[in-house]
């Protein structure tokens, strides 16, 4: 007998999957790989170019900071200051419409011919001259009435104003009160006090307005 039977007198069966050959192609044992992505296409039309990065300033060059603005309330320094002007602004209107008064009431009621011997057109003309000056300074003072209001509210050229005001009033004041204090003229005494105080006064406007403007917010 040339086949030999398993023992029970059956036969094992054949697999009926049998183990891929060795001679197989490589192709058919690879998993597919996946599709490659499409190539970007450029978008038609004008593009705008990024902007250049920013240029580095070379080493040891100065730089300027940049300008910190700092919006705190104005301070009480500051506020007083306002209130200097208010007051010297006042002062200054009631002494411009007290000229315009005089020099109205001169022209109409005083002879020029009679009492100084002076042409009328002369009369005229220093009448004419009162006024204007009275109207000049009323002018000046409402100016400084409404850059006080301003600079207590804060305004920044109000501000600016304030301290042309109190340079070239405080200045000339002190100017004023340095040459009546000289002169020997009775009563100069009392005049150089009371431009001193308005020396003192438009001063102290100009310092605070420029250091102690606003507190820091």
């Amino acid at each position: 007998m040339t086949d030999q039977q398993a023992p029970g007198g059956t036969l094992p069966e054949p697999d009926s999957n049998p183990a891929p050959s060795a001679e197989a192609p490589a192709e058919t044992l690879a998993a597919p790989s996946p599709a490659a992505p499409a190539p970007a296409v450029a978008p038609s039309g004008w593009v705008v170019p990024p902007p250049p990065p920013p240029v580095a300033p070379p080493p040891g060059a100065w730089v300027m900071p940049a300008a910190q603005v700092t919006r705190g309330p104005v301070t009480g320094l500051a506020k007083l200051g306002a209130l200097v002007l208010l007051v010297f602004g006042v002062l200054w209107g009631l002494g411009g419409v007290l000229l315009i008064v005089v020099g109205g009431a001169i022209r109409d009621q005083f002879d020029f011919t009679q009492n100084l011997g002076l042409t009328y057109d002369v009369g005229n003309v220093l009448t004419g001259v009162l006024l204007a000056v009275g109207i000049v300074i009323l002018v000046i003072a409402l100016g400084e009435i409404l850059t006080a209001i301003f600079a207590w509210r804060g305004n920044g050229l109000a501000r600016v104003v304030g301290i042309v005001y109190g340079l070239l009033f405080g200045l000339g004041s002190l100017s004023i009160a340095a040459r009546s204090t000289s002169a020997d003229v009775a009563g100069s005494a009392a005049g150089a006090l009371f431009m001193a105080v308005f020396a003192v006064g438009y001063l102290y406007t100009v310092v605070v307005f420029m250091f102690r403007w606003r507190r820091r917010a």
